[in-house]
């Protein structure tokens, strides 16, 4: 039975065998510039290749523990591979000036036929090294960690994602909301042009009123001074058809005074009108907000269509008669009490 220093100084040499092996890489043994197509070993490649990673793995392996006996089982493979390799890198015409094809086909069949003894003696050790290598609890023990932490990575993500959702779904609420009182802002501004309108020529009208009194006014002073200084000297066919032409002008001032005087009563109540809808549109969310009850709501919203879409009297056309709300209000109030729960 071999002693440690037996042991160790056979795997001493094993490396040092396994070095000197590796210096021949299979690129190098094809030799196509120097022995030209028909001797060069091209044809070689595969086994070279396949050779030359086999007695690489061994060399990466832990050789410490292996037995004395598998020691030198390994050094029997690496050097007759070494042999190959050497007698295919020293090939020459020279050398072998008789049979110099044959000899070189010969080297190329060691290399493939003996992959088959390198692969049955090297391999099990190789295995055994990588198994030894390797800590297989820690491994398992880490394949652990990470499915934890992938599992709390992935609810995390659920968890971020929720919260975004919830975070888009407030955001997409509160635009709807902006969206929503901005359209009714919108919509109060254009009741709000039509009121100054009404309010402006509401106006023009009241001054045209003071305008048509004062003219009749005026009409009927300068009229009385005529009637007591100028009125005894007519005759009487002059006297009635002065009479007659006053009577018409003053009838026709009269007249449209009282036209100007209504027309501002319209414009002034078509502008009260579209205030009172601007109002409505103004104040509808703030009432909207302040309960929670459907039927309050649908009342309030009842009652603010009726101010936008109910056209109301103009002021302009004569016989108008003022409509109630009274029956709307009670049907409102009936249906709050409705939707009241029992007590």
């Amino acid at each position: 039975m071999a002693t440690l220093e037996q042991e160790k100084q056979l795997r001493e040499k094993v490396n040092s065998y396994l070095d000197q092996f590796l210096l021949y890489t299979p690129e190098s043994l094809i030799r196509r510039e120097e022995l030209g197509i028909g001797l060069n070993f091209e044809e070689a490649l595969p086994f070279l290749v396949r050779t030359y990673k086999l007695f690489r793995d061994i060399k990466n392996s832990n050789l410490d523990g292996i037995s004395y006996e598998a020691l030198n089982q390994i050094n029997s493979e690496v050097t007759t591979a070494l042999t190959d390799f050497k007698n295919i890198k020293e090939f020459s015409i020279d050398k072998y000036p008789q049979n110099a094809k044959q000899t070189r086909d010969q080297f190329i069949g060691s290399v493939r036929d003996r992959y088959d003894t390198h692969y049955k003696v090297l391999t099990p050790h190789i295995a055994y090294s990588i198994r030894k290598g390797t800590d297989f609890e820690a491994l398992e023990l880490q394949a652990r960690g990470t499915l934890t932490e992938l599992i709390k990575t992935k609810n995390d993500i659920i968890t971020e994602q929720e919260k975004a959702k919830k975070d888009s779904d407030s955001i997409l609420e509160s635009m709807r909301k902006a969206a929503i009182e901005a359209g009714v802002s919108q919509h109060a501004f254009y009741f709000k042009e039509e009121a100054d309108q009404h309010n402006t020529n509401a106006g023009k009208w009241l001054k045209a009123t003071y305008i048509s009194a004062g003219l009749a006014i005026l009409f009927g002073i300068v009229s009385i001074i005529f009637y007591f200084t100028q009125l005894k000297d007519l005759t009487v066919p002059q006297t009635i058809q002065l009479a007659l032409t006053k009577i018409l002008i003053f009838s026709v001032l009269y007249y449209a005074t009282i036209w100007c005087g209504k027309n501002y009563r319209a414009h002034l109540h078509n502008y009260i009108s579209n205030k009172h809808r601007q109002n409505s549109l103004s104040t509808f969310q703030a009432f909207v907000k302040a309960t929670d009850d459907p039927a309050t709501r649908n009342a309030v919203l009842l009652r603010a269509t009726e101010a936008i879409f109910n056209g109301g009297q103009s002021g302009f056309v004569t016989g108008e008669q003022e409509s109630s709300g009274s029956p709307q209000i009670l049907e409102i109030i009936k249906s709050g009490l409705n939707s009241a729960p029992n007590k």
